[in-house]
């Protein structure tokens, strides 16, 4: 990951270094002092190299924005504490002396966790302005924090009165019982108590916790003695998120606990909204039923996999007849409600392994799998006099169907292996039209 990133500060040793480091990393940085006034919005991660608590006064207003991706190096002598400037001025705060790995490690996740946030934000703003509404927030309880030891028990600083209370409960777990707790739920944040006698164990872990299907997104934190930092540091490359010394004060861990916790749950939020968007591509808005785009794909999985296992496929054509008089007469709305009403019967009707898609205005296709002939006609049949029996309010006129039948059978001795999944829909669409020529409101079965 590469990006803009806006260096701040004096022009110490301290900001040059962090210059070329930037730079070898492939960043592209712009350096500039305490009275820079430009945009801060061209670029994806603000770094400000803080002296003196004093500094923090004598930014602009707009590095007061809590969204701004921004991190804080303390330099040598710096006469503050990291909480002073951690939530207030940036997002994240390092501490000297620094460690390469760690340094880019943290800018990295600043610039991923912004991109994120503004991703959903973007979402939101596009949901809302097609009408979708913003999902309801439900009762807040207290999060499960699994603060992992290589002990028997809970370490007494999480016992603290600064861990009693808020929107964190603090669990220990031995190793083992994390890995059984993994097999039956999922897994949110996750802290590891690292030194140097169980730096292999926990180093195995955080790939094991990134591999597991329950716990491959939650926030991994590593809390570690001073003289294991380099080591432990290590493990943000190796997919933990954030690091902590021992004697980091508890609102200082707290807050980055909060914040990983937010970061999760906004990477939670932009996966729902792929899988949304990956359902309206593939759904028909109106029924709810698949659509062509869907059909077409699934046709050629299950001819693929009835061809492996030399059974049949059967493909119903359906159209509802007269629908466009019936939409002339009685309006677009009613319209509407016939073809709900025809879909949901149809969906109800039909066998789970079967697929059911709208594929036209008023035409449906069926996919039925290891169905043979009589009973793709038995069917059909049973759909016909099912969407007969349909009420729609404020009409006389019933509503009826014409539906064409083709099959594929793989495991016929004559099976013609020239064919492909789409003549089935061909043969159909045939065996549809002759149904209508003959009077509509009835079955056809394509014969070659």
């Amino acid at each position: 990951m590469s990006g803009k990133v806006l260096l701040i500060g004096p022009a110490t040793d301290t900001r040059t270094t962090l210059a070329q480091r930037l730079c070898d990393a492939l960043f592209d940085v712009c350096e500039q002092g305490f009275d820079y006034m430009g945009d801060l919005h061209l670029f994806d991660c603000v770094v400000v190299v803080v002296q003196r608590i004093g500094d923090i006064d004598v930014l602009g207003a707009d590095f007061k924005n809590p969204g701004l991706p921004c991190l804080a190096v303390l330099d040598r002598g710096f006469d503050g504490s990291p909480s002073a400037v951690l939530g207030t001025l940036t997002r994240d705060v390092l501490p000297s002396p620094l460690l390469q790995t760690e340094f880019l490690a943290r800018v990295r996740g600043l610039i991923r966790r912004h991109t994120a946030h503004r991703e959903l934000d973007r979402r939101a703003n596009l949901n809302r302005a097609i009408g979708f509404n913003d999902p309801a927030q439900g009762f807040v309880s207290q999060s499960p924090v699994h603060v992992v030891t290589s002990g028997a028990i809970l370490p007494t600083f999480f016992k603290s009165n600064g861990f009693q209370n808020g929107n964190f409960r603090f669990v220990h777990q031995s190793l083992d019982q994390l890995r059984s707790k993994l097999t039956r739920q999922p897994i949110s944040v996750v802290v590891l108590c690292y030194d140097k006698n169980s730096a292999t164990l926990m180093t195995n872990l955080v790939l094991d916790l990134r591999a597991h299907p329950n716990s491959r997104y939650a926030a991994i934190l590593c809390w570690c003695d001073c003289d294991s930092r380099t080591n432990a540091a290590q493990l943000l490359d190796m997919g933990a998120d954030d690091l902590f010394d021992w004697d980091s004060k508890p609102d200082e861990i707290l807050y980055r606990i909060d914040l990983h916790h937010q970061s999760q749950k906004i990477n939670d939020a932009l996966r729902q909204s792929n899988q949304l968007g990956l359902s309206a591509a593939i759904t028909d808005p109106l029924t709810g039923l698949f659509n062509r785009r869907y059909a077409m794909g699934h046709l050629d999985d299950v001819c693929s996999m009835a061809q492996s296992k030399g059974s049949s496929v059967a493909a119903l054509m359906i159209d509802i007849d007269h629908f466009k008089q019936f939409n002339d007469s009685h309006g677009h709305f009613v319209g509407d409600q016939v073809l709900v009403a025809v879909a949901n019967t149809l969906q109800s009707t039909v066998r789970a392994s079967d697929m059911v898609a709208r594929i036209g205005g008023e035409e449906f296709v069926v996919i039925l799998p290891d169905l043979k002939a009589r009973d793709a006609q038995n069917l059909a049949q049973r759909l016909c006099d099912r969407v007969r029996k349909i009420p729609i309010d404020g009409t006389a006129r019933g509503i009826t169907i014409s539906i064409g039948i083709s099959l594929m059978d793989y495991g016929a001795p004559i099976f013609t292996y020239g064919t492909t999944e789409r003549d089935l829909l061909i043969w159909a669409d045939r065996a549809l039209y002759q149904a209508k020529d003959n009077g509509r409101d009835q079955v056809s079965y394509y014969r070659a």
